[in-house]
């Protein structure tokens, strides 16, 4: 196995270089993707300002220089001509989405460069072909089974190379991609990170590396393995952007990352992003705003800046928003998920289906569309779509809590509250710290008979700063314990809800309930003052049958409010 290169300092200077050569290495190879982030980054930097392009600068070269086979480096021997032509012709092609052909042009070339162009183009083509066979979506055809047919002979393909060490940092960036597709995560997870120690400026291998990390952990646990460099602090600023227990890592990635990029797109929207998961929506909504101004056309994340517009109810720059990205590119699937949104908001529900579909038809791996898609199709009562689009998103994304809470719901509604207990937790341990999701389990548990579970769970909810889940939590709590024969218990949960249910103007009659269980509790205990004290305030609350328990309760004591004169009237 290769060994992990150490980790290089850079200077500014460096980084400038090493982002243009990271432009160049990723167009070259047909990472598009990566090499877009690239240069946006390298535009992200502080402008150079007048006088400062020294001959120097210009001559700075990096330790991946020789290896990366830039078109502008190739030495001009015979033999290197004839296969830059060759590569020319292949890439050409390879723009043109001809894979098949660009395979077989570059049989028998040996440098990297193109060995990887060749791999990734009989993937992709495998890839294209896999689309074509799966059909429109939810059709006969579209089967989640079905992949790509030429996994198989590209991992015997890189396996061979790796166990070889003849890979570069881009083929073992394809042979993590292909292992992950077959389900070798762990694997994968290993043969990735080598290949960001080799060359860590393929955003795209990072990216990778982020789906690898399992659902229990964070990328935290994997970054004492990871280049110190600036490139992981932008890994760990996409990792932890949805992590609400990682807020404190966030803000210091995005503080040091925002001083050195102080002019890129990326690092501002993944600031609005961030704001939008805190349930700072309104910040979030002003940020997405500005960065609009300031890069107009870019419809990056604008799906987050749509579910923020969504959240704070601002309908009509919702629809503005669906009619500037249309007017963009409507065939984006960003624009098709912001349309999608606005139709949400109009409650066309049946318009909103046709746009997330189209957004995951032009992007199957599109997570968040799949998980909405789940929601309409639950507004519209069809719960097996809904649970198999859910499903979908759960594949592409394994930590969407909204997908394993969409899930959950689909089977509960479906009366399988066993299973939806199961999804719900997925959730929980996503996002700890939510007390809705927790209200969610609870809610299961006691719908299948695990009452002792139930009340743990009602109790963590206590612990939580939610005031809403518990006031949830404490309707049910005292119940389950009374029920379980712990009076003791029960009485003081009932009281710690008298302030919370009176201060929140709940329902008079579990507020009722409430103080009429301990007032016969206090009676029980032969405390006739408290007792008393809690007949005579359910006295005044507007259900009459626990007033005329109070009354009956009051007399039993022979305490009711009044001359003893009155007692005898009454009686």
């Amino acid at each position: 196995m290769a060994s992990l290169q150490s980790a290089w300092k850079i200077t500014p200077d460096e980084i400038r270089v090493a982002m243009r050569e990271a432009v160049h290495a990723c167009n070259e190879r047909g990472l598009y993707f990566s090499g877009r982030w690239a240069s946006e980054a390298l535009t992200g930097l502080p402008p150079l300002g007048t006088g400062k392009r020294t001959r120097k600068r210009r001559d700075i070269t990096t330790p991946w220089t020789d290896s990366l086979f830039l078109n502008s480096t190739l030495e001009a021997t015979d033999e290197a001509e004839d296969e830059h032509d060759s590569y020319l012709l292949a890439k050409t092609l390879f723009d043109l989405k001809e894979y098949y052909r660009v395979a077989e042009i570059l049989k028998g070339h040996t440098n990297c460069k193109s060995r990887f162009l060749r791999l990734y183009a009989t993937y992709l083509a495998g890839e294209k072909r896999e689309q074509q066979d799966r059909g429109e979506i939810f059709s006969h055809f579209d089967n989640t089974m079905k992949s790509n047919k030429e996994l198989f002979r590209l991992e015997q393909e890189l396996e061979e190379g790796y166990d070889a060490d003849t890979l570069d940092s881009f083929c073992k960036y394809l042979y993590g991609v292909v292992l992950t597709k077959t389900q070798q995560t762990s694997r994968a997870l290993t043969v990735l990170i080598e290949s960001v120690h080799q060359y860590p400026y393929n955003w795209s291998a990072w990216l990778e590396i982020a789906s690898c990390i399992p659902n229990e952990e964070s990328a935290y646990s994997i970054v004492d393995q990871l280049p110190v460099s600036f490139m992981t602090s932008f890994f760990l600023l996409h990792a932890t952007v949805e992590d609400p227990v990682r807020q404190d890592d966030f803000e210091a990635s995005w503080t040091e990352l925002s001083k050195l990029f102080p002019n890129s797109a990326y690092v501002q929207c993944e600031w609005a992003r961030y704001l939008n998961n805190v349930q700072a929506a309104d910040m979030s909504v002003e940020k997405f705003e500005q960065l609009l101004k300031d890069h107009p056309y870019r419809l990056d994340y604008m799906q987050d800046y749509s579910d923020a517009l969504f959240v704070t109810k601002k309908y009509d720059q919702l629809s503005h928003l669906a009619r500037y990205c249309a007017q963009v590119d409507p065939f984006r699937p960003e624009t098709c998920f912001v349309i999608g949104n606005y139709y949400t908001a109009k409650g066309d529900h049946e318009s909103s289906l046709v746009y997330f579909k189209r957004a995951v038809r032009f992007n199957r791996g599109f997570s968040k569309a799949w998980t909405l898609m789940g929601h309409e199709y639950m507004e519209i009562k069809n719960a097996y779509s809904a649970a198999e689009a859910f499903r979908r998103a759960i594949d592409l994304n394994v930590r969407d809590f909204r997908a394993w809470v969409g899930l959950g719901t689909a089977y509960e509604v479906a009366r399988m509250p066993h299973v939806a207990c199961q999804h719900y937790r997925r959730a929980c341990a996503i996002r700890p710290l939510e007390a809705s999701l927790w209200i969610r389990v609870a809610d299961m548990l006691v719908m299948i008979g695990d009452e002792s579970a139930a009340m743990i769970c009602y109790q963590q909810i206590l612990e939580l700063d939610n005031q809403g889940a518990q006031i949830q939590a404490l309707k049910v709590l005292p119940g389950l314990y009374s029920k379980a024969g712990d009076i003791e218990t029960a009485a003081r949960y009932y009281e710690m809800s008298i302030p919370m249910l009176s201060d929140q103007d709940s329902e008079s009659n579990e507020l009722a309930n409430a103080i009429m269980f301990l007032a016969r509790y206090e009676r029980d205990r032969e405390n006739i003052e408290k007792a008393t004290r809690y007949a005579n305030q359910a006295l005044s609350v507007p259900t009459v049958r626990h007033q005329e328990e109070a009354k009956i309760l009051l007399r039993e004591m022979g305490v009711m409010t009044g001359s003893s004169e009155l007692e005898h009237d009454m009686t």
